[in-house]
This record gives structure tokens, C-alpha cells and sequence, in this order.
């Protein structure tokens, strides 16, 4: 592609014809770009660039991350956003989603 990454943004738009465009790549742009990643892969069954900032938060809870990292690696500043988006007694919950997934997991 040929892009001077010394200057400009680290993550660009494209335009429809494939050039770079010196703009920042919106929030917009990222989950259109992963809805199109996914129907190609054809695993789209509703994720979102959300749910993968969630779930990745959830998962450096349950291997030891303290909340300060994990509000870091995610980009959450208020310290009652992470509770609220991770719902970590949910998850966790014998009968919750975690059972559903150890089920799926040994059926597979």
C-alpha cells in the first residue's frame, strides 16, 4: 500500500476505489469494516466492536487484571463504567452464561 506511517494517523478510511484517506478512522468505519470482515469469514451471527471491548474486559477480570488495567486497556476513564458493561456477577453466575458455555464446550 505504500503509506508513510511517520505522519498522519495510525488507522485510516479508505475510500471505495481502495485509496487512503488522511482522515481518522471513525468508530463508524471500524464496525463497518468488521461487519464486512465477518459476512467474508461468514461467522456473522450479530457480534459488535462493543461486545469485543465487553468481552475483553471480562476476560482480563477473570485472569487476575486489577480494574485500573483493565479500564486502560479498554479506554473506560469512570470507574463505574467497567462494572456496568462487564456485568461480571451475570457471567459468572452458575446458572448463567458461563454454564451455557462449559455445556456448549463439552458438546463440541
Amino acid at each position: 500500500m505504500n503509506v508513510d506511517l511517520t505522519r498522519g494517523y495510525l488507522f485510516r478510511s479508505t475510500t471505495p476505489n481502495g485509496g487512503i484517506q488522511n482522515v481518522s478512522f471513525t468508530s463508524a468505519a471500524a464496525e463497518a469494516r468488521f461487519k464486512i470482515y465477518l459476512k467474508v469469514m461468514g461467522t456473522d451471527e450479530g457480534e459488535t466492536l462493543h461486545g469485543f471491548r465487553a468481552g475483553c474486559a471480562i476476560t482480563l477480570a477473570i485472569t487476575g487484571a486489577d480494574l485500573c488495567e483493565i479500564m486502560g486497556h479498554v479506554g473506560w476513564n469512570r470507574r463505574h463504567t467497567a462494572p456496568y458493561y462487564m456485568q461480571l456477577a451475570k457471567v459468572l453466575r452458575p446458572e448463567g452464561v458461563s454454564k451455557h458455555w462449559l455445556i456448549w464446550m463439552l458438546s463440541t
